[in-house]
């Protein structure tokens, strides 16, 4: 069976992930956290582990339009019951909001993950502390 990670992030930009994966571990999360690079290999996690307790998505990926990966995840049995919220800048977020309410019929949690380091830790911090409810790791 594949490691469990409780929160398991979707970002389909290299800079964005190695960014994530800092802020990640300065917020003491970084052992708890999986990291993807696509949609393909997120939909694989789930395929082999247990469900995440929180999933978090950007929304342009590499491989996979952001609203059919979101139809995915609902349809994937290991992440149907898991928060999904959408990670991306304040134009992304802002330009998709309506539209993918309607869509999709999905209300999501939207974080702004900010431009700089400090701007990623505390977005990323807010969003943990809201959606996990404790610290993961001791």
């Amino acid at each position: 069976m594949t490691r469990p990670y409780p929160l398991l992030f979707v970002e389909g930009h290299k800079s964005d992930r190695l960014l994530l994966q800092n802020a990640l571990g300065r917020c003491g999360y970084g052992h708890d956290a999986l990291v993807c690079a696509s949609a393909e290999e997120a939909l694989a996690y789930l395929d082999h582990a247990p469900a995440p307790e929180l999933i978090v998505t950007a929304l342009s990926l590499p491989d996979m339009d952001g609203d059919a990966f979101l139809h995915q995840l609902y349809a994937h049995p290991n992440a149907r019951l898991a928060p999904i919220v959408l990670w991306g800048n304040r134009a992304e977020l802002r330009a998709h909001a309506g539209d993918r309410q309607v869509l999709t019929g999905l209300s999501l949690l939207q974080v702004e993950k900010g431009e700089t380091l400090g701007e990623y830790i505390r977005g990323l911090g807010a969003l943990l502390d809201q959606c996990m409810g404790q610290r993961l790791s001791a």
